[in-house]
């Protein structure tokens, strides 16, 4: 039997002259150095080394000598597998994956995790070759293949098929990292596996048919969910779960397909930071407008972006509007193409059409404070500056225009009977916003995401053609019949920006929640099986777990019941939210207070005035700036918005609030 694995931590001790290390470096991050000579040891430890690539002689500041690592020989090559490594340290990772980056060799592996470092240029020459040596390599070669995202995917459409058990593939990273084109090179390794599997005719076809559409939906969610940030000009905005069923009685082809949505930024419906833009789709629509008067009339859009508010930056739109350009244009016309190829009528894309259009009305719609009576509250009124405005939207959601007026003025409290109560200016901005909110997310959740499905569907049982415009609901996939399928999660990865809100709450708390999943998967279940297999783990010559970074504290102050009274940031958020008078300010007081001692948790210096507190997250410190939190969280539609909406002439609007107004009045 295999005898203990020996664990150590970082050497300690003196350098021999002529070794090679790896340097902290303030451009490179590290470089490698050779030992010209050394005495002591850390942290009073006196080093001379000379640069690798050439140079002078230098000797590192005690601060950058306690970090130098012994160089890895594999690392120095570039080895494919950084398990291979025999010093797997921070510096030797980023040395291995820049040496490999340099030869065009953009994947590495952690074993069974692909680290994948976007090149910025086609680099899939040899991609095909590949693909055939994944799919022809028995068990001892299938070791031996360089690592590739069809190597990761035929690893697990062999598992699928041999343990009969679904499989799933996480790909996270920030944005710009490629993640879209990896999840289309696993879809495209999927549908050349189908084609060889299922054998000649039907399969293969059907295969390349859902594959075709899952494609064609690429243009269109990109169109509506994805829009630029300061650090990706085609930031995805949501996330979303790929579902491809396999067929075992077909040899394993593609039977059907299935996608859902995930955490969709509703927020940048109603605005966005300076720098930035909403999405993609605002833009798209007004550059289409700009060189057709007939759909601008047909709209009643102007097709300036400064024109809106919502697509000027700042709070309220106060700031300036990034332009829409010939690209939006061009990405108009490949939207449209894609829509149409997935089985959208004209009328169909004239119904999303007027739906983004009503959205930038509802955006322009002011308030001004209405006089009251002697015994009444003073009210906001629709504003005759934007009359026309509100006549738009009105039209284009096909719904009586005094009703979207009285609905954004006044609150009904009670039922039998109800009391009007009138809105407050800021009240009425908010019912406002919440309101166009409540039509994007429908319009991208419900709608677009069903339609897509609906399509899958068809394919996979002869058919084809998207429902129509008045059809709506998360729509069944289908598929093989025996549950078995392979699933992509393709979501934004970490984010740390100048200013964060609630999003970057929401987004950093789902990557909190996969990380406690990759520690489960890659350490606590290795452990486990290291343990039933009688092998010991060793740290240090005592018995010890294998040390690795653990996020508990940040999930439990996060979500999962820590702090005082059982409190956490997300679950006082929540009870925040159906309080009469929640705000932000209460808010940040009650997590000051419950939270207080969570070492993941870190208040503000001179308490809740600062607006601010900051979450200890595995990948760094983040300060989050709580204006909008409770706001932004009110994902539940107002009952009068929806009961508006459920009146709709529009189909897509008339069914989607239509499920869910009959749903609030079964629960009532």
């Amino acid at each position: 039997s295999r005898g203990p694995i020996a664990v150590t931590a970082k050497s300690t001790g003196k350098f021999a002259a002529g070794q090679l290390v790896l340097v902290p470096d303030a451009e490179d991050i590290c470089r490698p150095a050779r030992v010209v000579k050394c005495n002591g040891y850390p942290p009073r430890m006196a080093i001379t080394l000379t640069p690798l690539e050439g140079g002078a002689e230098f000797t590192p500041p005690p601060a950058s000598a306690e970090l130098i690592s012994e160089a890895d020989p594999l690392a120095m090559e570039g080895s494919p597998d950084l398990v291979r490594l025999a010093h797997l340290n921070e510096f030797g990772i980023l040395h291995n994956l820049r040496t490999r980056y340099a030869r065009d060799e953009i994947y590495t592996a952690v074993g069974t995790i692909l680290v994948a470092i976007n090149p910025f240029k086609d680099v899939s020459a040899g991609d095909e070759g590949v693909l055939h040596k994944a799919r022809e390599a028995d068990a001892r070669a299938f070791d031996e293949l360089p690592p590739h995202v069809y190597v990761l995917s035929e690893n697990a459409y062999r598992s699928a098929l041999r343990e009969r058990k679904p499989q799933a593939i996480l790909i996270s990273g920030e944005s710009g990292a490629g993640k879209t084109e990896s999840t289309k090179l696993w879809l495209r390794h999927l549908v050349k596996r189908s084609k060889g599997a299922g054998g000649a005719g039907g399969a293969g076809a059907q295969a390349s048919q859902i594959e075709a559409a899952l494609l064609h939906c690429n243009p269109v969610l990109e169109s509506y969910g994805n829009a630029a940030t300061t650090r990706n000009h085609n930031s995805s905005r949501f996330g979303k779960w790929i579902e491809v069923s396999l067929d075992t009685s077909g040899g394993g082809s593609i039977s059907s397909a299935r996608l859902t949505s995930y955490l969709l930024e509703r927020s940048r419906v109603t605005g966005h930071g300076a720098g930035e833009r909403g999405f993609h789709v605002f833009y798209q629509l007004l550059a289409a407008a700009a060189g057709d008067r007939a759909l601008a009339q047909r709209l009643a859009l102007d097709p300036s972006p400064a024109a809106h508010r919502y697509l000027r930056a700042g709070p309220e739109g106060a700031g300036g509007a990034a332009e829409a350009t010939a690209v939006d244009l061009e990405r108009r016309r490949t939207c449209d193409a894609s829509l149409r190829a997935l089985g959208f009528s004209d009328e169909h894309v004239d119904s999303l059409d007027a739906v983004i259009a009503g959205v930038l009305h509802v955006g322009d719609i002011a308030f001004d404070v209405m006089s009251a009576g002697e015994h009444q509250d003073e009210g906001a009124a629709v504003a005759l500056s934007s009359q026309s405005a509100l006549e738009a939207a009105a039209s284009l959601l096909a719904i009586d225009k005094d009703a979207i007026a009285d609905t954004l003025t006044v609150r009904l409290v009670g039922r039998f009977p109800a009391v009007r109560v009138p809105l407050s200016v800021a009240q009425a901005c908010a019912q406002r916003d919440a309101l166009a909110r409540a039509l994007y997310a429908a319009l991208f959740d419900d709608h677009l995401f069903a339609q897509l499905n609906h399509q899958m569907h068809g394919l996979s049982h002869g058919g084809a053609g998207a429902a129509g415009p008045g059809s709506a609901g998360r729509a069944d996939a289908g598929g093989g019949g025996d549950g078995l399928y392979i699933g992509c999660l393709d979501i934004f990865g970490f984010e740390c920006f100048e200013t964060n809100g609630l999003e970057q709450l929401l987004i950093n708390y789902a990557n909190e929640r996969l990380h406690h999943l990759f520690n489960v998967h890659v350490f606590e279940m290795d452990l486990k099986q290291l343990t039933e297999d009688g092998i010991e783990v060793l740290a240090g010559g005592q018995e010890a777990y294998l040390a690795y970074g653990n996020n508990a504290a940040t999930l439990k102050a996060l979500h999962g019941g820590g702090g005082r009274g059982g409190g956490s940031v997300l679950s006082l958020l929540s009870e925040e939210v159906t309080l009469p008078k929640g705000s932000d300010a209460n808010y940040l007081e009650k997590c000051i207070s419950a939270l207080k001692g969570e070492v993941a948790f870190v208040a503000p210096r001179g308490g809740a005035v600062r607006g601010e507190f900051a979450i200890k997250h595995y990948a760094g410190d983040v300060t989050y700036t709580v204006a909008g939190f409770v706001g932004k969280n009110k994902s539940n539609v107002p009952n009068d918005l929806v009961a508006l909406l459920a009146e709709s002439g529009v189909g897509i609007l008339a069914t989607v609030f239509g499920r869910m107004k009959q749903a609030a009045d079964s629960a009532a």
